[in-house]
């Protein structure tokens, strides 16, 4: 059987005519034409990611900024960091209510106890100042 040299060569997946000798650049032409086909499928698989990946993105920013704001409420909070002399000046009676229920409410953990009663002294505290209650602790 004689082949015939003059018909055209061309590739079974996209058609293209090889001139030439043959099939040369068969093997560069369907490593790039495999190489098209990754490239399209990875760009549509990344366009269906992409949603994803923003509407996390917006979470993380959300979880953040959510993170930031907790700690600068904690840290203007515990901002009171109240001294001997500061708690001497409070009603005792309401000291010692405060300590006790810090206390049972937090136990050994002592961060926590101080962080409790340095809230609770500046709340008595701005009661006091806004004449709620006496400086001895008595109701008006």
């Amino acid at each position: 059987m004689k082949r015939c040299l003059s018909a055209p060569r061309i590739c079974p997946e996209c058609q293209r005519v090889f001139q030439g000798n043959g099939w040369d650049g068969i093997d560069a032409h369907l490593a790039r034409e495999a190489w098209r086909r990754d490239a399209i499928r990875t760009s549509v698989a990344v366009d269906q990611v992409r949603p994803i990946q923003k509407e996390q993105l917006r979470s993380m920013r959300r979880s953040l900024l959510a993170a930031a704001a907790l700690a600068l409420l904690i840290s203007t909070a515990s901002a009171g960091d109240f001294r001997a002399a500061d708690i001497a000046k409070l009603p005792q009676d309401k000291v010692a209510v405060i300590k006790a229920n810090c206390a049972k409410e937090w136990g050994d953990n002592f961060r926590l106890r101080e962080y409790c009663e340095d809230l609770k002294y500046e709340a008595l505290q701005n009661l006091i100042s806004r004449g709620s209650i006496g400086p001895k602790g008595e109701r008006l």
